[in-house]
């Protein structure tokens, strides 16, 4: 293999690992980002609807309101064509569109940890699921689970990742041109000495011009003080003949 193709292969391997691990890095932040943007947005507006509806109903046991008036808590909470489960301590109390998820009545994780008065999300098979719990005063009267699809957040992901693959494939095409050139220039004069040494053995003493400071320089300078050495070293020979 030659030298050329050598420098080639690893200017292109190097640059190449490089924007490949950046560009991941930069794909997961993001996406990460967008969930997150999405989760935080939806919390938000459970936590406004869940405070409506128990500040209506402070007048009402908490059993009673989570009982009986399931059915009109989960319609209020069902927004924008999302999901909504409703759980009281034990089990699933009410839902609409049930068959999303293919869970049916399971309390999940989540919902566990809403129940002990905590928030908690996961994604799942571009699902969304969002659980909050329902507080009246300090006691946990149960919990709602919020199902999103995430169709608009991986239309925006996939967008981006497009993005990132289409400058992947720019940035490696650039990093072929600038290694061709970079390879070229380290080989240039390398291949300038080894026409001068092919041309030596045929008796055609070349002085080579040295155009660098580098390694390459200084091995030119020497191959010149040997080409001169041994010119003058003929003429001596010649003389004295």
């Amino acid at each position: 293999m030659k030298i050329r193709t050598k420098i080639l292969i690893c200017y292109v391997s190097a640059f190449s690992i490089i924007i490949l691990l950046i560009g991941y890095f930069m794909f997961v932040t993001i996406t990460n980002y967008i969930i997150m943007r999405t989760v935080n947005n939806m919390i938000d507006n459970l936590n406004k609807e869940i405070n409506i509806i128990v500040d209506n109903n402070k007048n009402i046991d908490p059993k009673i309101l989570i009982e009986k008036y399931v059915d009109t808590i989960a319609s209020n909470l069902y927004l924008n064509n999302y999901f909504v489960k409703l759980y009281n301590d034990k089990s699933l109390i009410s839902h609409l569109h049930y068959d999303i998820d293919g869970k049916n009545s399971k309390i999940d994780d989540i919902v566990k940890i809403a129940l002990r008065g905590k928030g908690a999300y996961e994604v799942n098979k571009n699902l969304l699921y969002i659980s909050l719990p329902i507080k009246f005063g300090n006691e946990i009267i149960g919990a709602v689970e919020y199902i999103h699809p995430l169709t608009n957040e991986l239309d925006s992901i996939n967008f981006i990742k497009l993005i990132f693959e289409i400058f992947g494939l720019i940035s490696i095409f650039i990093i072929l041109l600038v290694s061709i050139y970079m390879s070229y220039i380290i080989t240039k004069p390398i291949k300038q000495l080894d026409s001068a040494a092919r041309k030596f053995l045929n008796g055609n003493y070349e002085i080579l011009p040295v155009k660098t400071k580098d390694e390459i320089g200084n091995f030119t300078m020497t191959f010149n003080q040997m080409t001169i050495f041994l010119i003058l070293l003929i003429k001596r020979i010649k003389i004295s003949t």
